[in-house]
């Protein structure tokens, strides 16, 4: 039988229904922060949420709302956040930010969130801690209930905020607080976060923790394992804790720890606490300087402040830019948004070419014989240093001429200022769930920094609306203009026939190569000679994977069977490089996916240079292993994932963070060091998918998701 609350309090809990928690200001500002960044990752954002009670609340609530129909409870953040998805997630975000900005803030009422926010964080921390060590077997869970066990107190600041104010301030002890509470509010916050969590409909005892968190021990010995862990943690997260004989004879009474062992544990806590404090510039605690901490809490608020107003700015523009219904038109309603919210109009569009990894912009020329002559087109290929303009894109950072002088920009940057008839430029880079899509260059002068200070975030609020904006457009264009390309099958196959007659000859010298080598022994003169003929039957077997996959049945835009192009594919590599290089492949196939809409083109690039890559770190006698697997769900929506494994030896550590970025190849001098940024942004911007990679000294994985559009 679930806990009751009495009739009085349950009136008044109703009335409070509908009142938004607050945030700590330093907490809003670095999610939303986060949120804009396009580079931002999945589990950084998780981690934010993880330090605030009162987002990770809407979280939660949302994630077990009827909408997005979970039969069981959420009690996890990273699992709420792939139900929510990001999108649902910036708007948690913003709307909450709203409500914070909007709201009464004075000095105490910050200090109270800040000391909330401290205790809340210490009480998830202990209580993952506590979980581990007495063996609870759902640590996520007991950490979330430890960030929410106070919760209610957020409830009543909401509802009651001067009164609360007033008596969380008055009070001297827990006890204290609790009594007040009960007599000047009519309700307790152990109540008040009970009501709220078991309205989540939780298969979970996280409301029993929540309402007896304040209970003495022997209350509470024989109640549900997280029960107990939360009511020790609860305990240890209050002030002075460690010096408290209470808390050891609690601590040993529930779970029999010694006092030593709180001491540590309390210790090691507060020492994690204080390093995210520090992070989030939250200035506090007792040897804090006051007036330092309220000149802190004031910035922070200024700075959310400027958030709000950035992202109603935006959200105007936003609307100029949906306007757009065709390409043709995109770049006219980005130059009228550009001048609503900066009063600049003289700007030039480049967008990103993935297939030859360059950034091009199409030149209208404006006197009369423009209409007799076609569009010039301007090329940069993404390489740093190339141009101000590529080093925006690649290091995704606004970058401006007037910062650099003027003899050290390159020919092409000086061309732009003077295209654009202005003193200099400023280069926005444009991007999209991390992938590419170009640089706004705008013409600006020599007075711009000065009229405009202050205005960074803004740009980059703008830059982050104007990549979504294109790169939707573009999808819309590709779904329409699904081409087919056809060739010859007769052709085909006779193509295919002389290529594995060919390859039957070279598989055999190459054997005979490796025995007459044995034979010869290594300290043979002609071991050099052998060595450059083993070089040119690869140099065979590269010319016969280009004229295979140029030769090779063509592949359509439309639906896709990507089990049979990726048969195809391998019948390729079969036919070349495998035998050249004596790897063996392994295809486990997942025979129930249906075709699916994407393209097939950018689909079999992706594998060939994935292939490519692998063959090149195996060198000989290698396995390459690849899988498909249907109905992946990610953030809620359906994905088919494809694996393409090898046993090498892995990715060096150092190349591992930007294994997808234009890097100078580790493999040579005939290597371009592209193939894996062609890769990634064709599985973003063509396919609409993601790609991840995991790599250890036993080999390397890299698995994409596309999204499952099947016929109708």
């Amino acid at each position: 039988m679930l806990p009751t609350i009495d009739q009085t309090s349950q009136s008044i809990l109703n009335e409070l229904h509908g009142f938004k928690p607050p945030s700590l200001p330093h907490s809003l500002l670095q999610l939303l922060r986060a949120c804009q960044k396009s580079d931002t990752s999945f589990q950084e954002i998780a981690e934010l949420i993880r330090r605030d009670a009162a987002i990770c609340m809407n979280v939660i609530n949302l994630a077990n709302s009827a909408f997005y129909g979970h039969r069981r409870g959420i009690t996890c953040i990273d699992k709420a956040l792939v139900v929510l998805g990001i999108e649902t997630l910036k708007t948690v975000a913003m709307t909450t930010a709203v409500h914070q900005f909007f709201s009464s803030f004075n000095a105490d009422r910050i200090l109270l969130l800040k000391t909330f926010w401290h205790r809340s964080l210490t009480g998830a921390m202990l209580a993952k801690s506590l979980s581990a060590l007495t063996g609870y077997t759902y640590p996520d869970e007991a950490y979330l209930t430890g960030l929410l066990h106070n919760i209610g107190q957020l409830i009543l600041i909401s509802g009651y905020t001067e009164r609360y104010v007033e008596i969380a301030l008055r009070a001297k002890s827990e006890d204290e607080l609790i009594i007040s509470e009960k007599k000047d509010l009519g309700v307790t916050h152990s109540e008040a976060g009970f009501w709220l969590v078991n309205d989540w409909n939780l298969e979970s005892f996280a409301a029993d923790a929540i309402l007896y968190h304040h209970e003495p021990a022997n209350s509470v010995l024989d109640a549900h394992h997280l029960v107990k862990i939360v009511n020790l943690a609860s305990l240890l997260s209050s002030e002075n804790a460690e010096n408290q004989q209470s808390t050891v004879e609690t601590a040993d009474c529930l779970f029999g720890l010694t006092a030593p062992m709180v001491k540590e544990i309390i210790e090691r806590t507060e020492r994690e606490v204080q390093i995210i404090a520090d992070s989030m510039d939250i200035v506090g605690g007792k040897h804090a300087s006051a007036k330092k901490a309220e000149n802190t809490d004031q910035n922070k608020l200024a700075q959310l402040a400027e958030e709000v107003k950035n992202f109603s700015l935006v959200s105007s523009a936003k609307n100029q830019l949906q306007q757009a219904r065709s390409k043709a038109d995109m770049a006219g309603h980005i130059k009228v948004a550009l001048k609503l919210l900066f009063g600049l109009d003289n700007c030039q569009l480049f967008l990103y070419d993935a297939s030859a990894n360059a950034i091009k912009a199409t030149l209208y020329r404006n006197d009369k014989e423009s209409e007799q002559r076609k569009p010039e087109e301007i090329s940069i290929f993404a390489e740093q240093n190339r141009s101000i303009v590529t080093n925006a894109l690649l290091q995704n950072r606004i970058t401006s001429s007037l910062n650099e002088n003027f003899s050290n920009l390159s020919i092409v940057d000086r061309q732009l200022i003077r295209l654009l008839r202005s003193g200099g430029i400023l280069c926005l880079p444009l991007t999209a769930n991390n992938e590419f899509i170009g640089v706004l260059v705008i013409g600006i002068d020599k007075n711009y920094q000065t009229r405009h200070i202050g205005q960074q975030r803004l740009l980059e609020f703008f830059a982050a609306e104007t990549g979504v904006f294109i790169k939707n457009i573009e999808s819309d264009l590709s779904d329409k203009n699904a081409g087919t390309v056809i060739e010859s099958h007769e052709i085909s196959k006779k193509i295919r026939e002389v290529i594995h007659e060919a390859n039957n000859p070279l598989s055999i010298i190459k054997i005979y190569l490796e025995m007459l080598g044995q034979k010869l022994g290594n300290d043979s003169s002609a071991q050099k000679e052998l060595q450059i003929i083993k070089e040119e039957i690869d140099r065979t077997g590269k010319i016969l994977l280009r004229f295979s996959d140029s030769n090779s049945s063509a592949v359509e835009k439309g639906f896709i069977d990507v089990n049979k192009l990726i048969n195809d594919t391998f019948l390729i590599f079969k036919q070349s490089l495998f035998i050249t290089h004596n790897i063996e492949y392994q295809l486990d196939l997942d025979k129930s996916m249906p075709p699916v809409q994407t393209d097939g083109a950018a689909l079999k690039q992706i594998l060939i240079n994935l292939l490519k890559n692998a063959v090149e770190a195996l060198q000989r006698e290698g396995k390459i292993h690849v899988t498909t697997s249907d109905c992946i769900t990610i953030d809620g929506k359906p994905f088919i994932e494809i694996v393409v494994k090898d046993n090498g030896p892995g990715i060096p550590e150092h190349i591992h963070k930007n294994i997808f970025k234009p890097v100078q190849s580790t493999k040579g001098k005939n290597h371009s060091g592209l193939g894996l940024s062609i890769v990634k942004n064709l599985v973003s911007s063509s396919m609409k998918g993601f790609i991840n990679h995991r790599s250890s000294k036993t080999g390397t994985e890299f698995i994409i998701h596309l999204p499952r559009r099947t016929a109708k």
